[in-house]
């Protein structure tokens, strides 16, 4: 019930944002997006794994917007192809700064699935645009993110790249489980 205030941000409603994964209450596409670097250990290919698990359960009106440059890049571009999810990831590649704030208030949900601390710009500039940030518990993320009021923190060493449908959290939770 405090997702919607916390500090001085009025959150979306958690709710109507997830009733956008199932399709047959979907009125538009759940957008997703991440910024960073695209280097190993800023980890957005775990955030591609999690989208595959979604599409794989009957998920499909999603679009990802991966913002950022990296060596990474182009091993990115082939797992996302490889797991099917090359109708809904879209890499953008860099982009000014007003830009990114542009694609951060037009999104659901904000991933950062670093192997270090997730607070940085990004997941700062997230939440300032009252966006749904889902994050890995590191470093002093939990002092940013709190779990089921303004956003989903899970604890990395209990991560295994699958989505369940848990109750009592809105219609159904969405729990990320990494396995490192």
């Amino acid at each position: 019930d405090d997702l919607r205030a916390v500090s001085s941000c009025s959150w979306h409603s958690l709710s109507s944002v997830c009733r956008r994964f199932f399709p047959a209450s979907a009125s538009a596409a759940c957008v997703f997006m991440s910024v960073s670097r695209l280097v190993a250990w800023k980890r957005v290919n775990r955030n591609l794994y999690i989208l595959k698990e979604l599409l794989q359960l009957g998920c499909t009106e999603f679009i990802y917007y991966v913002v950022g440059e990296g060596n990474q890049k182009p091993k990115l571009q082939e797992l996302s192809n490889k797991l099917g999810l090359q109708n809904h990831v879209v890499f953008v590649g860099a982009l000014h700064h007003a830009n990114v704030i542009a694609y951060l208030i037009n999104a659901d949900i904000f991933l950062s699935m670093y192997d270090s601390s997730n607070v940085g710009n990004p997941l700062l500039e997230a939440i300032r645009a009252n966006t749904i940030v889902i994050t890995l518990a590191n470093g002093d993320t939990g002092k940013w993110i709190r779990h089921k009021k303004n956003g989903l923190i899970y604890d990395p060493k209990y991560l295994s790249f699958s989505i369940v449908d848990e109750a009592p959290f809105f219609e159904s939770e969405i729990c990320f489980w990494i396995t490192l």
